[in-house]
């Protein structure tokens, strides 16, 4: 591709070198053409001057030699003109073809690495990889799972408060975290999100009580915590908590 460029380039240099040569060669015919008239004239008048006896035939000889010089003179300029506007074309037909190679090659190499990136498997955020499901060698299916990942950027916590806890709890309240590792050491936090349901709605299997069996138990209502200190690397998925609200 880096060659087909560079002979691009080189083309391009040629075309206006051959265009300058044809501005050349027509300003050369126009000087050849005011030559060559003005030899016609001349052999005119000396026509004249022999069917006068003005002049001898020698002096006719002379005037005739330049007329044929200068005849000759556009006769050349002119196919000079022809020649360059040939080379032109030529080279504008091989530069045509070229830039439409390089498209190609062009368009091949972007497809070339569209493929190359089809090889690279990236996950869609940062973060510590979880659970893996697949082996060294296995063959993968479009959609398949391949690993877990834990997005270390924003941890959260899911707390589940008992249903008559959360009677004044509202989105962006301030709580303080417990871990029972890092030897108890807290963090700062604050309400992000309360459920509109308990957790037993949203389980595999909830409850119907429109049997008639019916045993009252506390549910429970899960609240999204974030934490609102960046310095959370002690923290892995999975930790027990303990949340306290401030009210």
């Amino acid at each position: 591709l880096e060659d087909a460029k560079g002979q691009l380039n080189v083309l391009s240099a040629s075309i206006n070198s051959s265009r300058i040569s044809a501005s050349i060669s027509k300003d050369q015919i126009i000087a050849s053409k005011a030559k060559h008239l003005q030899q016609e004239q001349e052999i005119k008048r000396y026509k004249n001057l022999i069917a006068e006896e003005a002049a001898t035939g020698a002096d006719f000889d002379r005037v005739k030699a330049r007329y044929d010089v200068a005849e000759s003179d556009l006769d050349a300029s002119k196919n000079g003109l022809k020649a360059s506007l040939a080379k032109t074309i030529e080279l504008e037909t091989h530069h045509a073809l070229l830039l439409a190679d390089i498209k190609k090659k062009e368009a091949a190499l972007e497809m070339a690495k569209l493929t190359l990136s089809y090889t690279i498997i990236r996950a869609p955020y940062s973060g510590r990889l979880g659970k893996k499901s697949i082996q060294a060698g296995q063959q993968i299916q479009p959609g398949q799972p391949l690993v877990s990942i834990i997005d270390e950027g924003k941890k959260w916590i899911t707390a589940n408060f008992k249903e008559t806890q959360v009677s004044g709890m509202h989105i962006g309240q301030v709580v303080v975290i417990k871990t029972d590792a890092a030897n108890g050491k807290t963090y700062q936090g604050r309400i992000s999100a309360i459920a509109g349901a308990t957790g037993s709605r949203a389980s595999l299997l909830p409850p119907d009580n429109s049997t008639g069996n019916f045993v009252k138990i506390i549910q429970r209502i899960p609240v999204k915590v974030e934490f609102t200190e960046k310095d959370t690397h002690e923290l892995v998925a999975g930790m027990n908590v303990t949340v306290s609200v401030k009210k």
